[in-house]
């Protein structure tokens, strides 16, 4: 009998320091795999972090493109309506000098019919012909 007793302290010991022995190995894998979650969730977070930075650095950059070009485009609507401006007075300038030329040319031909220097027929000509350019 003292010997099934002996087996049976010795298996009891042998338990115990076996499952004594796996518990420290349990608890390293649970603080391995603990440490591994961690490092995994702080990469993790840090690399949110710089993708939250870099697009909203990247969205920065799209607010001052978008305003340069708000800006160049404005400078160049206000250069076409200041050469729009220009053209318009220039064309009123060129029709102001057409009139007074052909008022010039009628009344030197006015002078000419009162000199009697030309017909009253050449008179009409040549003032239909001032009237037809006057047209044109």
């Amino acid at each position: 009998m003292l010997p099934r007793i002996l087996l049976l302290a010795i298996s009891l010991s042998s338990l115990a320091v076996t499952s004594l022995g796996a518990a420290p190995g349990k608890a390293a894998r649970k603080d391995a795999k603990e440490a591994a979650e961690k490092s995994l969730a702080d990469v993790k977070a840090e690399a949110e972090a710089k993708l939250a930075e870099a697009t909203k650095a990247a969205g920065k950059a799209l607010e001052d493109a978008k305003a340069e070009a708000a800006a160049k485009a404005e400078a160049a609507e206000k250069t076409l309506a200041d050469a729009r401006l220009e053209a318009v007075a220039a064309k009123a300038e060129s029709k102001k000098r057409a009139y007074a030329e052909l008022n010039t040319r009628i009344a030197l031909l006015e002078n000419r019919k009162r000199s009697k220097t030309i017909t009253e027929q050449e008179f009409k000509e040549q003032l239909a012909k001032f009237r037809q350019e006057l047209g044109q």
